[in-house]
């Protein structure tokens, strides 16, 4: 029969919690007497953790375009370690072909700024000098000081023969590609200036008769030392076509016997290239 009177109320944690210690209360003096009932185990049910949330990257802080670009400052000096003020220096992207000039200051240096990472031609050119060309790669950030030596630039002659029954003329013109610069007042020593070489003995070449028909060119290169004197005088190897050999022996023997005043370079003697043309033609 139904108990009216027993609480039917089902059970709150509390409420189990109470029956565990009540169970275990008795188990313990009937273990003590060997009659311990089977052990009653409550586990409560177990809450799962949510999982953390991963932390939002955060992005690294843009690389300044100012910090990538590069330079190229550099000083040009000639072949006695004098300055070149007044230098034109012209660097050109290779990728763009897009071409920067700059002229160097009176301690012959020069300035590229804000370049980007790429391929660079530089050449430097100033009367009465050789021209000078560089390539240069250039990585992000980089600064590069290249130093130039700009050695002295090359004489030319140009000479004709005319060759015949008659004794020969000769119709010659040197120009020397040289400029004599002055040097301009500084607290360092400025380079650049040249006294051309001037000659001093002119041996004509002699044209032999009768073995002239068409115009024949014998170019020549040598050498005015520092004393003014002629040496390695030799065919130049850029003539397209040969000479003659009689000719080109006639015209470097005479070249050989040329005499001039000294090459100065900021005072002191120098030496110097020149390259000769001789046209032998027929009267």
């Amino acid at each position: 029969m139904l108990q009216t009177t027993r609480n039917r109320t089902p059970l709150t944690r509390r409420g189990w919690a109470a029956v565990g210690l009540a169970a275990l209360s008795l188990s313990l003096p009937l273990a003590a007497a060997g009659l311990a009932p089977a052990v009653i185990i409550i586990r409560e049910p177990q809450v799962t953790p949510a999982p953390a949330s991963m932390p939002t990257p955060i992005p690294a802080p843009p690389v300044s375009s100012e910090a990538q670009a590069g330079s190229i400052a550099g000083q040009v000096v000639d072949q006695s370690g004098g300055t070149l003020p007044g230098t034109t220096m012209t660097l050109t992207d290779r990728q763009t072909h897009q071409a920067t000039t700059a002229i160097t200051n009176a301690t012959g240096r020069f300035v590229f700024r804000d370049l980007p990472a790429g391929e660079y031609s530089l050449t430097g050119t100033m009367p009465g000098f050789a021209a000078i060309a560089a390539t240069f790669t250039l990585a992000p950030g980089d600064a590069l000081t290249p130093r130039f030596t700009m050695g002295l630039g090359t004489l030319s002659e140009t000479i004709t023969v005319l060759c015949g029954p008659e004794e020969f003329s000769l119709i010659g013109a040197f120009f020397p590609v040289l400029e004599a610069r002055q040097a301009s007042p500084a607290p360092i020593r400025v380079g650049g200036h040249i006294r051309e070489p001037k000659k001093i003995r002119d041996v004509r070449p002699i044209c032999p008769a009768g073995i002239v028909t068409s115009d024949a060119v014998v170019r020549l290169k040598g050498t005015i030392d520092d004393t003014g004197e002629m040496s390695d005088v030799v065919l130049d190897d850029e003539a397209a076509v040969a000479p003659p050999d009689d000719l080109a022996s006639i015209a470097m023997n005479a070249m050989r016997q040329w005499r001039f005043t000294p090459t100065q370079l900021n005072g002191q003697p120098v030496a110097v290239s020149i390259r000769v043309n001789v046209t032998f033609r027929p009267r």
